[in-house]
């Protein structure tokens, strides 16, 4: 469920909960050194089992919409953002769905988020825009097809990668 902050209540929240506060002065220091944080954590899908979800804050800095992952290991996910934080002009078309990437020999394909302040997962990060007065967040879901090159909305794609990868507020089309 989403919950939407106010900033006084971020900022009440970041007081007096010192692991919250770790988290927002960790995000923090990693963007003041123009770097991405990716934040990972467990997230219940729609089917109701626990999957592995990385997302990261300050993508924004390079004018990108912010990642998330889910089924990926974080090394994994660690390579991806760095090389696609260059901002290169294939992976800026690949970020706005206009085409496929390789990756790790798989297709890969970034889905736009419909509503990301609406979902649950953001959550750390709608609260650093909120802190900083962004008020705009714009995300893509980085999804990967499996072994035989079906995505999980196909029929044809394995149960395992559907189970593992749940699609977050993505709805245009699937």
């Amino acid at each position: 469920m989403q919950i939407t902050r106010s900033k006084a209540e971020i900022e009440a929240l970041v007081r007096d909960n010192a692991a919250y506060r770790e988290d927002i002065d960790f995000i923090q220091e990693t963007i003041s050194k123009d770097q991405i944080f990716i934040g990972h954590l467990t997230q219940k899908s729609p089917a109701g089992n626990e999957v592995s979800v990385a997302l990261t804050v300050g993508m924004y800095r390079r004018n990108l919409p912010e990642l998330i992952f889910s089924g990926v290991p974080s090394n994994v996910v660690q390579n991806i953002v760095a090389a696609l934080s260059e901002g290169l002009d294939f992976d800026r078309e690949f970020l706005r769905s206009e085409r496929l990437k390789q990756i790790l020999n798989f297709d890969v394909m970034a889905l736009p988020i419909d509503d990301p302040n609406s979902l649950e997962v953001m959550q750390v990060c709608r609260d650093y825009y909120t802190l900083i007065g962004r008020h705009e967040m714009q995300a893509v879901q980085l999804v990967f097809a499996d072994e035989n090159g079906s995505f999980p909305w196909s029929p044809d794609c394995s149960d395992a990668n559907k189970a593992c990868q749940p699609l977050f507020g993505v709805t245009a089309g699937f």
